[in-house]
């Protein structure tokens, strides 16, 4: 049994708590039974009604609603991934919350993302982004972080990039990327202390790396196996 207490004279009472939470799953606003109390101190029960649909536009238009008097709703970015992880882009969406979707579809797009090697060779598909005025944006590399790095970049997230279990995370994928790819891989800008723990990962991982750079955008190269 479920007791909902409406105010300090009227209770809602959901005997069998399983099937009300089936209705309201179903859009139905489940039957009640409602006991009131009356002036002179009597209590009046009211049996339960049948079940009510619920429209599920109009629960639609409620959130909306509310979430619009917290400020106006974000737009729903569209992003054409070429030459990119979509499976790693969907998790740093998800990832994220952010509000951006992705989609197949050129002429749907607000935004081509791809690898800045790829956007050097100035492709058929970049020009056909560019001619139809679709934004091109790049990462340097194909890792999750580098695609949530974007995504904070695009929506303004207050998250900085420099933080531990970022640049952690960082070195990792590009760990993975420089066995993947055979070739180097430059990581983000980091505080020395940071990048201490990243050259003491990458040397446990077997493989080489330096310092390049000056202070604050001094940044870690992770060199293949030779």
């Amino acid at each position: 049994m479920l007791i909902e207490i409406q105010n300090k004279d009227s209770l809602a009472i959901h005997h069998d708590v399983a099937e009300a939470v089936d209705q309201m799953l179903r859009g139905y606003i489940p039957s009640t039974e409602v006991r009131e109390r009356a002036l002179d101190g009597g209590l009046t029960i009211r049996q339960p009604q049948k079940p009510a649909m619920v429209s599920l536009q109009g629960r639609q238009e409620q959130t909306e609603r509310r979430e619009g008097s917290k400020g106006k709703k974000q737009k729903m970015l569209r992003i054409y991934p070429y030459a990119l992880s979509r499976e790693r882009l969907e998790r740093a969406i998800h990832g994220m919350g952010s509000p951006a979707v992705i989609t197949n579809d050129l002429d749907e797009a607000d935004v081509l993302l791809t690898l800045k090697s790829h956007a050097k060779r100035q492709s058929h598909k970049l020009r056909e982004a560019r001619g139809r005025n679709v934004e091109v944006r790049v990462v340097r590399s194909n890792t999750l972080t580098q695609m949530e790095n974007f995504l904070r970049e695009t929506f303004g997230s207050s998250a900085a990039g420099g933080s531990e279990d970022l640049a952690m995370q960082e070195v990792e994928d590009g760990v993975m990327e420089a066995l993947e790819n055979r070739r180097p891989v430059e990581l983000s800008p980091q505080p020395k202390h940071i990048r201490r723990m990243q050259h003491i990962y990458i040397e446990r991982s077997g493989m080489q790396s330096e310092s390049k750079g000056q202070e604050p955008m001094r940044r870690i190269i992770i060199y293949p196996h030779r």
